[in-house]
């Protein structure tokens, strides 16, 4: 079969290699879509210390189960499930029975210490299947839709800890596919007003068809400026970080209202994490500051309701397709910021 190995950084490469056989209790999926995500990129850029190259990447997975291996209790050959929960969590350490599985400190995950979706073929392991990071598709979502599963769950995880309501108004930084899956989230949860702010004119353009309440570009107004005009000289109530920027992080403390809420969603690279903070700004301005990382089953689940009740408009985030033998084109446009998402597909349809 074919798959993508990232070699090192800088270095993906389409090689043919063995297809791999599942054991008993193991799902054999044939990958239909796999979307590429800001964390892929920071990998191949950066390295991660947890992808020992070579090694196959890819986390944002759907397919149809290929071969099943012995008897799994809810599943069977040809059912389109998705991969909505990359990281397998040991299901017994504190977190886990807390309900934070995300957190579990004993987890694998798929696409770091276990091979990924950029391949033709894939195996789902027993401890996956059994805790829950593998659903199936309704038959009204597309494959395609299904592997964005895995991101809005990250969104909604995030926005769990954020006080919502229709008197809330709410900046999101960076307007690419995160940050407009963020957007929709928090009208749908009833924010009355809800913006995004992104240096990128053509990301700005394409947020326009997602109806934002409010649109800044920070390279053409001072965004600071501009929030206090917009408020009343108030501030916004919460900021949802969605791009990975420390400048972005240092706008978010100046925007935001006293008794605000801010939400670092988009991780940096390690080299670049160290961040300078005043924290009289934080105790005198009683600021809350949340940090949040992947998702839960249960984040899993409500994202498949959001795109099966097309609350939530995936099908015009996914922008671009690629075939697996042009991934380092895929990688390069999701790079560019002239796409919004871009998915994999590995087999023909």
């Amino acid at each position: 079969m074919k798959a993508a190995i990232f070699e090192g950084i800088g270095k993906i490469k389409v090689k043919e290699i063995e297809k791999p056989q599942p054991k008993k209790g193991e799902i054999l999926l044939k990958v239909m879509a796999c979307a590429v995500c800001g964390t892929d990129i920071r990998i191949i850029n950066h390295g991660h210390p947890r992808v020992i190259p070579p090694f196959i990447i890819g986390h944002e997975i759907a397919g149809i189960i290929e071969e099943i291996r012995g008897e799994i209790v809810g599943f069977r050959k040809g059912d389109r499930v998705v991969v909505a929960l990359p990281g397998i969590p040991c299901g017994e350490c504190f977190y886990c029975k807390n309900s934070l599985s995300n957190l579990c400190p004993h987890k694998t995950s798929i696409a770091y210490e276990l091979p990924g979706g950029f391949s033709e073929y894939m195996i789902i392991p027993q401890q996956a299947i059994m805790k829950g990071n593998v659903i199936k598709i309704p038959s009204s979502i597309s494959l395609d839709e299904a592997c964005i599963v895995e991101p809005l769950a990250c969104c909604i995880n995030g926005q769990r800890f954020l006080t919502i309501s229709t008197a809330t108004t709410i900046l999101i930084m960076g307007s690419g596919p995160i940050g407009l899956m963020h957007m929709q989230l928090a009208k749908a949860k009833g924010a009355r007003n809800v913006g995004l702010v992104d240096i990128s004119s053509s990301r700005i353009e394409k947020a326009k068809s997602f109806k934002p309440d409010f649109l800044i570009n920070s390279n053409e107004v001072n965004l600071v400026e501009e929030i206090r005009r917009k408020t009343n000289g108030m501030g916004v109530n919460a900021v949802i970080v969605a791009c990975s920027s420390k400048e972005a992080i240092k706008e978010a403390f100046e925007v935001i209202l006293r008794g605000g809420e801010i939400l670092l969603f988009a991780g940096l690279p390690k080299e670049e994490s160290q961040f300078m903070l005043d924290l009289n700004v934080i105790h005198y301005n009683e600021l809350k500051i949340y940090g949040s990382f992947a998702s839960t089953d249960k984040s899993s689940l409500e994202a498949m309701m959001y795109i099966r009740d097309r609350r939530i408009n995936i099908h015009e985030i996914i922008t671009h397709h690629y075939r697996l033998e042009e991934i380092g084109e895929a990688i390069e446009m999701a790079k560019s910021g002239e796409a919004l998402k871009v998915i994999i597909t590995p087999h023909q349809r």
